[in-house]
């Protein structure tokens, strides 16, 4: 067709609105589209796929009201020197939504589908933008005032955030011919599909910048970077992961109605202090002597606010021992208090460490065995044996290793959050006697815990027991 007549192409006289226009076009171009012609024979493929372009290049001309204009006064001739235009598929897919191809799917396809469209932030905030806050166990215990300064990402006040200062410096985009968004055609053999995605050059505004025309100011980014300072006040009893809002600091994006917000998260660090921080109470570690461990201690710590507390306990220290200072751990705030919770602080909890001498001469043992009382062992009876039974049990012919070397071997143990539970088994022998132990039958050396035959063994009370005047080995 040499001359081609766009009105006859679609079946429309020349005043043909553009509701008229649009509904030939897709009553057309669903009947002679690619995709709905696979049974066809090759002659009738080739035909109807050439309908299918013509079809899409009468529209594209019509729809437009000055190319339309043009082409009223001038005929197919005037259309040159315009370029090719849109691909078909690229029309059918903004008529039909962002799935041209067909599939062998049927109509149901296109049933309701339309174009995505950017969406609408006119209403809505800009995206909170988060910062991260280092402060120490001291400052969050008392409460401190932060000066922070942060960049922020406001709009150019030169351009208004358009990006040009010109009038004519904002243009339809030549890459979506300004729809905001691009059709790229796929085919896979006789099947042909489409994928529609937001413009690149535009963002899926449809206008870009004219080149040469940018803002002195901002350089045709629409933002500029200013250093805004803030004043960050830190409540007193803050603990990791807080968060401290200031209203309308985040950056400025084109498209959103207003400002966000700035999010500050809070990191305590431990930093000169030797207290840490566990949920609300505020734990510290000491070292005491063996002889503290005994008598009592009283010493005084300096807390996180200044103050010194005094720690006078008269009794017994063991290892692994803690002491509680009611309400002197970290505040708690009222936001943060439970409906049923009184209390305006944790606690400070004050654990020991216990450090022994590194030797002792004869003397010194002797004396201490005078001074400290001898504590009844609680250990199963097969690591019980004391050196007053080592006669008896020679007598017994049972062999003893007296001349084993022992050397000293330091290990390092990690403390568990496990609670590990010993039970007590209560067990009965043979003569109805009870015996409290905490292996009983289980333990591996025989019945009763016992490493040697409980019929032949010296200290049975079938045998007699100990020779007088020889104490009984504990728990035997």
């Amino acid at each position: 067709m040499s001359s081609s007549d766009y009105y006859k192409i679609l079946g429309v006289s020349k005043d043909a609105s553009e509701a008229e226009l649009k509904k030939k076009y897709k009553k057309l171009a669903m009947k002679y589209h690619p995709d709905r012609n696979n049974g066809c024979d090759e002659t009738t493929r080739k035909a109807n796929a050439e309908k299918f372009k013509e079809i899409s290049k009468a529209y594209t001309v019509l729809s437009d009201p000055d190319k339309r204009k043009k082409y009223d006064m001038f005929g197919e001739e005037g259309m040159q020197g315009m370029g090719d235009g849109p691909s078909p598929f690229d029309v059918f897919g903004s008529m039909f939504g962002n799935m041209g191809g067909m599939g062998g799917m049927g109509s149901g396809i296109f049933g309701g589908m339309k174009q995505r469209r950017p969406p609408d932030n006119s209403k809505k905030a800009s995206p909170d933008v988060y910062a991260k806050l280092s402060v120490s166990l001291q400052d969050a215990y008392r409460g401190i005032e932060i000066n922070k300064s942060l960049p922020r990402d406001e709009k150019c006040d030169l351009c208004n955030g358009k990006g040009t200062t010109l009038p004519d410096g904002i243009q339809t985009c030549r890459i979506c011919q300004g729809k905001g968004q691009t059709v790229q055609m796929k085919r896979m053999g006789p099947m042909v599909t489409q994928q529609i995605s937001t413009c690149y050059a535009c963002k899926g505004a449809g206008k870009t910048l004219r080149q040469g025309a940018e803002c002195k100011k901002c350089k045709g980014a629409k933002i500029i970077s200013n250093i805004r300072n803030y004043k960050i006040k830190i409540p007193a009893g803050s603990v990791d992961g807080d968060e401290i809002t200031i209203k309308g600091e985040s950056d400025w994006i084109e498209g959103y109605g207003y400002h966000g917000d700035l999010i500050f998260k809070l990191e305590l660090t431990i930093g000169t202090c030797n207290m840490k921080r566990e949920g609300i109470n505020l734990v510290i570690t000491r070292n005491i002597s063996l002889v503290e461990s005994l008598c009592g201690v009283d010493f005084g710590i300096k807390h996180l606010d200044d103050r010194v507390i005094r720690i006078k306990y008269d009794g017994i220290i063991k290892e692994g021992d803690s002491l509680l200072v009611k309400g002197e751990g970290m505040p708690i705030s009222k936001n943060k208090k439970k409906r049923k919770t009184t209390a305006k602080a944790g606690d400070l909890v004050i654990r020991f460490k216990l450090l022994y001498p590194d030797e002792l001469d004869e003397e010194r043992k002797k004396l201490i065995k005078k001074v400290i009382p001898n504590v009844k062992s609680l250990d199963p009876r097969n690591i019980n044996i004391l050196p007053e039974h080592y006669p008896v049990l020679k007598k017994k012919k049972v062999s003893i290793d007296e001349d084993k070397e022992i050397v000293k071997e330091t290990f390092n143990f990690t403390e568990s959050n496990n609670n590990n539970k010993t039970t007590n088994n209560t067990t009965t022998n043979n003569n109805g006697q009870t015996n409290n132990q905490p292996f009983g039958n289980q333990f591996p050396f025989g019945p009763e815990g016992s490493p040697f035959n409980t019929n032949n063994f010296p200290f049975n009370q079938n045998q007699g027991g100990m020779p007088e005047g020889v104490p009984e080995c504990n728990q035997m």
